[in-house]
Order: C-alpha cells, then sequence, then structure tokens
C-alpha cells in the first residue's frame, strides 16, 4: 500500500443559479457556513494547504474558488471533495486534479 501523501486541488464554482442574489436564502447562508466550517475543519487537521475564492462579485463570470490538500489517494480525495456541503448540496460544482506543490512562501501571509 502507498502511504505517500499526494496533493490534491479541487477547483469550485458556483452553480449557475446560485449566481443570481434571488437564490441566497437563508439555507444557502446555512450551507455556505458549513462549507467554511468543513474547510476550517480540513486546515485543523493539517490537510489542508490553502483554501480561498477569487476577489470578484459573486455574479461575475470568472469566479471560482479553490482548495488545496493533501489526500492518501485519489479516492479519498474525491471522497473529501464531494462531501463539501457546497459540493453536496448542489450550490457549487467541483472539478478535481492532482496537484503539485513547486514553490512557497513560508509563512503565507494572508
Amino acid at each position: 500500500m502507498n502511504t505517500k501523501s499526494n496533493k490534491y486541488i479541487y477547483i469550485l464554482s458556483l452553480v449557475p443559479k446560485y449566481t443570481k442574489s434571488i437564490y441566497w436564502i437563508k439555507e444557502t447562508e446555512d450551507i455556505l457556513q458549513a462549507h467554511f466550517d468543513y474547510l476550517k475543519k480540513l486546515n485543523e487537521t493539517g490537510q489542508l494547504y490553502l483554501a480561498g475564492k477569487t476577489a470578484y462579485t459573486m455574479d461575475h463570470h470568472d469566479n471560482f474558488g479553490i482548495v488545496i490538500f493533501q489526500s492518501n489517494n485519489a479516492q479519498i480525495a474525491d471522497e473529501l471533495m464531494n462531501n463539501d456541503p457546497a459540493v453536496k448540496e448542489g450550490i457549487m460544482q467541483a472539478q478535481l486534479h492532482p496537484f503539485s506543490i513547486a514553490l512557497i512562501k513560508e509563512p503565507l501571509e494572508v
């Protein structure tokens, strides 16, 4: 069994209907809070390298987010991505890719 920890990135984008503010109701906000809490937990367990999003407005066509994390294999990485509440509840769509970090500034400035 390969115990090497691999890095993955998933790229998030809003499902098109959620680019319209009319769909941002309390339940949507609650799911986004759960999404943030999920990423925060990954950060606390040391799996998360980085999570963030572009600084465009919600309805901008180039808006997206990224999550860079470690996982033992692609199947577990896929499960981690699909268990993100925003993906699971259909607010965001996500694409998973293996990822290699070439350079990083330590510590990262937020």
